[in-house]
């Protein structure tokens, strides 16, 4: 008898210390048996799935993330655990790393899906899932320039800007503002790619020296994969006094192009220009 007591208060002990635990370690949610929220996934400023390496690429919680308030400050009451498939090491985080949005940069060509597991912030508790996202990067490289063509010309169209503060007066100021254009296309579109060019401006002179051209929003690259566009941008001619001839100098594929502009009035100016050269005044 005693034999049997004993071992029903060793049975009474083991069942205590294991209601104990369950109340002290809460046992993870299973995918097979929680209704958990199956969420979607999209590409923020892509469209399609194809893009080069060395690309970032900006991924949301589309089920969530609905208002511009939310992509600007995502919503910190969920967790997510982001995975890429496979896990190669050829990823990076940039951004937000356990938020609802969140920007990659791939450094390797190659096919990867993106998914997520969502967590409760507070109780760490799993409340959700994404679909999968699938993303294909291919062997090109994104550079963030571009060297200008060889046989590009450089297309410049003028304009007189006026600036008024009473319309029934003289303008205040008036310059020249040059509209600048390429003529072959380069990767990517406007706005984002743009002339990269230095400046060297004194008393009726004014100096440019272009390198190449340049993609402002790098290592993003917004559009669809393969486009181009022709480059555009605009340098103001301002200081000009009227009547006196202005220096103007522009390094073009390394050569150098010189001219004149004289301002002669508020409506009219002139150039002393050759336009024989890969640098046209139109």
């Amino acid at each position: 008898m005693k034999y049997i007591l004993g071992t029903r208060s060793v049975f009474l002990t083991v069942i205590t210390i294991a209601l104990m635990g369950s109340g002290c370690h809460k046992e993870a949610p299973s995918l097979d048996n929680q209704n958990l929220s199956n969420n979607n996934l999209a590409f923020l400023f892509l469209a399609e799935n194809k893009i080069k390496i060395n690309q970032a690429i900006t991924v949301y919680d589309s089920t969530l993330i609905r208002d511009s308030i939310d992509f600007v400050s995502p919503p910190s009451a969920k967790y997510y655990k982001w995975e890429i498939i496979p896990n190669s090491g050829c990823d990076s985080v940039l951004s937000n790393k356990n938020k609802g949005i969140t920007s990659f940069i791939f450094n390797c060509s190659g096919a990867y899906s993106l998914t997520a597991k969502i967590y409760d912030s507070l109780t760490q508790s799993l409340i959700g899932i994404t679909d999968t996202l699938e993303i294909n990067v291919t062997s090109d490289t994104l550079h963030p320039t571009q060297q200008i063509k060889e046989d590009d010309i450089l297309n410049i169209r003028p304009d007189i800007v006026k600036r008024y503060s009473n319309t029934s007066l003289p303008p205040e100021k008036v310059w020249i503002s040059l509209i600048i254009s390429s003529t072959k296309r380069y990767d990517n579109y406007t706005p984002y790619i743009t002339f990269d060019y230095a400046s060297n401006i004194s008393a009726n002179d004014y100096s440019y020296v272009f390198k190449n051209i340049k993609l402002d929003s790098y290592p993003f690259a917004f559009g669809t994969y393969g486009t181009t566009d022709i480059v555009w941008g605009g340098i103001q001619l301002d200081g000009l006094s009227y009547i006196v001839p202005a220096n103007l100098r522009i390094t073009w594929l390394g050569i150098t192009y010189i001219g004149t502009v004289t301002l002669l009035s508020e409506n009219q100016f002139t150039f002393n220009w050759d336009n024989s050269g890969a640098v046209k005044i139109q």
